[in-house]
Parts: C-alpha cells; sequence; structure tokens
C-alpha cells in the first residue's frame, strides 16, 4: 500500500503527525490554570484543517492526482499550520516576557511556558516539513 511511494509522500505524512502532536500540546498549553491561549479557537481549527489538509494531500499522491493539487494542498496545509504557530507565538511571547521579567515563580506560566514551546517546535518542523514536501518531486 505504501511501498511504491515517493520521498514527499512520508514528508507530507510526517508533516501531519507532527501537525498532530502540536495540536495536541497546543491543548495542553490552553488549558493551563490562568494562561489561556487568546484566539485559541481558531488557532485549533487552522491546525486541525493542516492536519486534514496534509493527510488528504498524501492521499491524493497515493491516487495518482495532479500534481498542482497536490502542492495547493500542501500550501494551504503550511499556511494554516503557520496562522496557528503566529497566534501561539504572539501569545506565549508575552508569558515569557512576564516570567523573565517579574513573575519567576509562578508555577501555572511556567507549564503554559514549556508546553508552548514544545508546542512551537512542533508547529515548526510541521511547517518545515510542508515546505520540503512541496518542494520535492511528486
Amino acid at each position: 500500500m505504501f511501498k511504491n511511494q515517493k520521498a514527499s509522500f512520508y514528508l507530507a505524512l510526517a508533516a501531519s503527525v507532527c501537525a498532530l502532536v502540536s495540536l495536541m500540546l497546543f491543548l495542553v498549553s490552553n488549558a493551563t490554570v490562568g494562561y489561556g491561549i487568546l484566539n485559541s479557537r481558531v488557532a485549533i481549527l487552522c491546525t486541525a484543517a493542516g492536519v486534514i489538509l496534509g493527510v488528504f494531500s498524501a492521499f491524493l499522491q497515493k491516487k495518482g492526482v495532479n500534481e498542482i493539487a497536490i502542492t495547493v494542498s500542501r500550501i494551504l496545509a503550511l499556511l494554516l499550520v503557520m496562522v496557528a504557530l503566529g497566534i501561539l507565538l504572539m501569545d506565549r511571547a508575552v508569558v515569557a516576557g512576564d516570567l523573565f521579567t517579574w513573575n519567576g515563580l509562578d508555577t501555572y506560566a511556567w507549564h503554559a511556558f514549556y508546553t508552548g514551546i514544545a508546542c512551537l517546535v512542533f508547529q515548526l518542523l510541521g511547517a518545515l516539513l510542508f515546505i520540503v514536501s512541496g518542494c520535492v518531486k511528486q
């Protein structure tokens, strides 16, 4: 089933898995008491749509659909993941500013910060994999 696929197929699936992991970490970071993320609903929907589009692009590639449709779906997935990354980065930068200036003993803030950083790492990795999978020959 997955044996005769090109590298872009596996990169798109890996990017989707990274986006899914980032979604789970986003939910954990958002659930931190007192440190909910502003516009979290938009970021959650964008990440979920990015995961779906990434898997859909891999499905299209498996079916042998036109390369333009595959590339467009990966670019849309990339843009959606980047929107979620921007939302998280803006909110957790404020938390980091609080932690490193006057609020260094707040354990909830540290939890929100650490899970936010882990989420950012997976979002960036997923975005980079979407970029590479879109540039590699399908």
